[in-house]
C-alpha cells in the first residue's frame, strides 16, 4: 500500500527556506513555501553571497562561544557535501576558497542562487505576500498555519486562510526587522537604539518564531544579541558600499562611542562583527578611526583608501589628521542571533526543565527550523549565517518528510 503524500510548510523563502522546500519535494512531499515579500529571496538576496564554515570545532567553539555546538560541528561535517548539493541544482559558484586559512566554502551570486532554487519547485509551491500570523495543532493530526494574503489599498482585505500541514519548517528571517523588540530584549535603550541602521530591508518581524513559541517550543533568547556591521550614515541604500564599509575593520582598527570610550574588541573577535553588537548597546554610533598606515591594506571591495573615498563620495563623515582617519559609522543591523531551540537536524526542541538549560530534550513531532528563526552556530561571535540556513534548511526539509 501506498504511503500517503505528506505535505510540507516552509515559512520563509530565503536560503533556508528554498532548501528545505527542494529537500522536502525531492523526497514526494507536497510542498507549500510561504513568504511575506513579493518575491523568494529574503535577507539571503542582499548578502555578500559566502557561505563558508570553520575547518574544526575547536575553532568553532573559539570564535562563537555560545552556539549550539551541536549544530556547529553538523555545519563543520556537512557543509561541503551540502554545497555540492547547492551545485548539482544549479548553483554557481563565484569563488570557491575563502580568503582565510581557518575557515572554507564559496561564494555564489545570491540572487542567482534564489533563482535556481526556486525553479526546483512546482509553480503552485511559492504563496508570496502571505504572512503567518498563527499556528495551532489540528484536531485529527498535524498542525494547521493562519494565513493573511496581503493586498493593496484598493482591495478588500481577505478573510485569513487556515492550512492544514503534517509538518512545518519555520525558515523565516528572525524579527532584525523590528529594532524596537530587538531594542527591548537587549535592555537598550529608546535613544540608543534610535541611532541603529538596519542593514537589510528583509528583516524578520519575528512572526514565525512568535508562532511555533505557541506550539510549545523553546526560545533561546540570549539577551537579543545581534549579527552586526558597521554602516557609514549617508550611504546605507548602496548596496556595494554598505558591503564595503563593513569590512573596514582591520586589525588596526579602532570603534569608538560617539562620546570616545573605547569599544572593547575580543581577540577571537577576527571579523569586528561582536565588538559592532557591544557599540550598538553602547551608544548606537561613533567613529572607527583607521591609522593611515592601514590605508593600503587590501579588501574585496579594494584597499581601506579606496573604501573611504567612496564613502566620502557617497555622503559620509569622513576626517582626520596626519595620523588618523575618523569615519562616522552606526551599528548596521544584520540578522537577529536568538531564536528557536533545535538539535542538529533542525527539530524543534521541547523547553528543558533541567538545571541546565543546553540539556537536550525530545524533538516535538512535525515541527523544525531553520535560518534565522532557528538559534544554532554564531552566538558570542561570528559565524556563517548562511552556511546555517543551508545546512539546518536541507536537514529539517527531509526530515520534515519522515
Amino acid at each position: 500500500m501506498t504511503a500517503p503524500v505528506r505535505r510540507v510548510a516552509v515559512v520563509g523563502a530565503g536560503l533556508a527556506g528554498l532548501s528545505a522546500a527542494v529537500a522536502a519535494h525531492e523526497v514526494g512531499a507536497e510542498v507549500v513555501v510561504i513568504e511575506r515579500a513579493s518575491r523568494p529571496g529574503g535577507a539571503t538576496a542582499q548578502s555578500a553571497g559566502w557561505i563558508w564554515r570553520y575547518n574544526d570545532l575547536a575553532t568553532y567553539r573559539l570564535c562563537a562561544p555560545h552556539g549550539d555546538a551541536a549544530v556547529q560541528e553538523r555545519v563543520v561535517h556537512q557543509l561541503d557535501r551540502d554545497l555540492e548539493w547547492l551545485l548539482a541544482r544549479g548553483v554557481r559558484a563565484v569563488e570557491r576558497r575563502t580568503a582565510r586559512t581557518f575557515t572554507s566554502g564559496m561564494r555564489v551570486d545570491p540572487r542567482q542562487l534564489v533563482e535556481a532554487l526556486a525553479a526546483r519547485l512546482p509553480d503552485d509551491a511559492l504563496r508570496l505576500r502571505t504572512s503567518v500570523t498563527g499556528a495551532r495543532p489540528a484536531n485529527d493530526s498535524g498542525f494547521e498555519l493562519r494565513l493573511e494574503r496581503q493586498v493593496s489599498a484598493a482591495l478588500p482585505e481577505p478573510e485569513p486562510e487556515w492550512l492544514h500541514v503534517d509538518a512545518i519548517v519555520f525558515a523565516g528571517g528572525g524579527y532584525a526587522g523590528d529594532l524596537a523588540r530587538v531594542a527591548r530584549d537587549a535592555d537598550v535603550t529608546e535613544e540608543v537604539h534610535a541611532r541603529w541602521l538596519l542593514r537589510t530591508d528583509a528583516g524578520g518581524d519575528g512572526t514565525s518564531i512568535d508562532a511555533v513559541a505557541a506550539l510549545g517550543a523553546a526560545i533561546v533568547p540570549h539577551a537579543g544579541e545581534c549579527f552586526c556591521r558597521v554602516i557609514a550614515p549617508g550611504t546605507e541604500h548602496d548596496e556595494a558600499l554598505v558591503r564595503g564599509v563593513g569590512e573596514l575593520l582591520v586589525p588596526e582598527a579602532v570603534l569608538r562611542t560617539s562620546t570616545g570610550e573605547v569599544v572593547p574588541r575580543e581577540s577571537f573577535d577576527w571579523s569586528g562583527s561582536h565588538a559592532v553588537w557591544q557599540l550598538a548597546t553602547m551608544s548606537g554610533d561613533g567613529w572607527l578611526e583607521l591609522p593611515r598606515s592601514a590605508l593600503r591594506t587590501k579588501l574585496p571591495a579594494g584597499t581601506v583608501e579606496d573604501v573611504l573615498r567612496r564613502a566620502g563620495a557617497g555622503g559620509a563623515l569622513v576626517e582626520g589628521d596626519r595620523s588618523i582617519i575618523r569615519l562616522a559609522i552606526a551599528a548596521g543591523i544584520t540578522h537577529t542571533i536568538p531564536g528557536i531551540r533545535v538539535d542538529a537536524a533542525g527539530a524543534v526542541l521541547a523547553p528543558t526543565a533541567a538545571r541546565r538549560f543546553r540539556e537536550r530534550t525530545a524533538p516535538i513531532p512535525g515541527l523544525h527550523a531553520a535560518g534565522c528563526d532557528a538559534f544554532g552556530t554564531g552566538a558570542g561571535g561570528y559565524a556563517s549565517g548562511l552556511a546555517q540556513a543551508l545546512v539546518l534548511g536541507r536537514a529539517a526539509g527531509t526530515s520534515a518528510c519522515s
